[in-house]
């Protein structure tokens, strides 16, 4: 098999496929927009893509993904920490919400948070 692939880029979700007759396509795990693998449910760019690792490393690029809040979420998560807290007449040092935030999901209970203060 000659070598289909003159050159690509891999974006969040697909590679771009540049072919050496000057066309792109897309290519996502078991999908190529050519024509070929409409028909064929296969095709020469998908194989190549496929045999370079292209495939595999959009997997696992998806499987890498780490969601990372944002200072200001953080912050804002913080203050509604300290105003529970103060609400509920619990001391807390500064050094306690900033360990606890991180901690703290939707599904923690008010119980829970009090516990890992006390």
């Amino acid at each position: 098999m000659k070598n289909e692939i003159d050159n690509f880029e891999i974006l969040d979700d697909q590679v771009l496929v540049h072919s050496k007759s000057g066309h792109t396509y897309s290519i996502r795990k078991n999908f190529c927009s050519c024509k070929g693998f409409g028909f064929h449910r296969t095709c020469r760019h998908y194989k190549e893509a496929e045999q370079q690792g292209l495939i595999q490393l959009l997997t696992d690029k998806k499987r890498t993904v780490n969601i990372t809040l944002s200072q200001h979420i953080k912050s804002m998560r913080q203050d509604a920490l300290r105003h529970f807290l103060k609400k509920r007449g619990i001391e807390f040092t500064e050094k306690q919400i900033l360990s606890i935030e991180p901690k703290i999901s939707q599904k923690t209970r008010p119980e829970d948070v009090t516990k890992m203060i006390g």
